[in-house]
């Protein structure tokens, strides 16, 4: 082989290898120090998963009103459906709970890390490494689905209608039901018109799908569509807190939709929490803490941000 078809053949390589080190950016900021790696809300209250395998139960007005510790650590995700408690993390860790109290674990077969969790048909759907999808249905039964993807699902999110997910090698997942997968690879569909991603974190308003991510060069970088199939970058300037308009330049680790307000909160390293509404020139950006934050959920209209170092702080729409 010359030297020409040698650089075509190890260009997707190279590719593959530097989405996955700008991921390693938001990655890095969550899972280098101690502290909540993911929150949900969860009756009247929250859910919050710690790197040390403890689990919150977190009131509205960020206390904790009482914890669990489960027997691993390097949890990543977690979630709270109408029947159970589901936490997620490396290994193949997943318990459940059924009882908003104790755990028990279940076996998915595989010692992949888990990184992502959705409600969707009754069923938890599970987002892991190497194209591996874990499936949880009501009756306790894990089965798997392996998808032709070149990346890893980091995130899942469920509409009424449909479900999506992202890699952190650019491809956007979705499903009517959860089972029969359509692949989209952002990265070859825009190749030469946006830079290549990696993608870390998918959000759904109803009729607008988010995905946020990380370019190849470490720069964030925001998506939207309404179905899924065209794809447009958001702009990701931002007032700050002097009234200056500031280009984001954290990694996003965490976003969720806010509807009373038609935005999408973003949680950011470096303690950053933005705003992005409809009006594309109307972002905000606010500086909370020097902790990052790795975890935004909304109940009712109180919102909980947890972070690094134990950090957890509620707001009610103080933007």
């Amino acid at each position: 082989m010359d030297i020409f078809k040698r650089g075509l053949t190890c260009r997707p390589f190279l590719l593959s290898l530097a989405l996955s080190l700008s991921c390693l950016v938001a990655l890095q900021a969550i899972h280098a120090t101690n502290g909540y790696r993911a929150v949900v809300a969860h009756v009247d209250g929250f859910i919050a998963a710690d790197s040390s395998g403890r689990i919150d139960w977190i009131s509205m007005d960020a206390a904790v009103k009482k914890s669990v510790t489960l027997p691993a650590t390097d949890l990543r995700c977690v979630l709270s459906t109408p029947q159970s408690i589901v936490v997620g993390g490396a290994k193949g860790s997943l318990f459940v709970s059924k009882n908003d109290s104790t755990f028990t674990r279940v076996n998915c077969g595989a010692d992949y890390t888990l990184h992502a969790l959705a409600y969707f048909n009754n069923t938890v759907l599970i987002g892991s490494d190497q194209g591996m999808l874990f499936l949880y249905d009501k009756q306790g039964t894990v089965s798997s689905i392996q998808l032709p993807l070149k990346g890893n699902i980091r995130s899942l999110c469920a509409r009424a209608s449909d479900c999506f997910g992202v890699t952190d090698q650019g491809e956007i997942i979705h499903s009517t039901n959860g089972i029969e997968w359509t692949v989209f690879d952002f990265n070859e569909y825009y190749k030469g018109y946006y830079d290549a991603s990696s993608f870390t974190r998918v959000a759904s308003s109803g009729d607008r799908i988010f995905v946020s991510g990380t370019r190849k060069n470490g720069q964030p970088i925001v998506i939207f569509s309404s179905e899924g199939t065209i794809w447009v970058e958001r702009t990701i300037t931002y007032s700050n807190e002097q009234a200056r308009v500031t280009t984001l330049e954290e990694p996003i680790l965490d976003m969720t939709y806010d509807a009373y307000a038609d935005l999408f909160v973003l949680a950011c390293t470096n303690g950053l929490l933005m705003t992005i509404p409809s009006c594309s020139h109307c972002n905000k950006g606010f500086y909370l803490t020097d902790d990052h934050l790795t975890g935004v959920a909304k109940n009712n209209e109180t919102f909980l941000i947890v972070g690094a170092n134990g950090y957890r702080r509620t707001l009610m729409h103080e933007w």
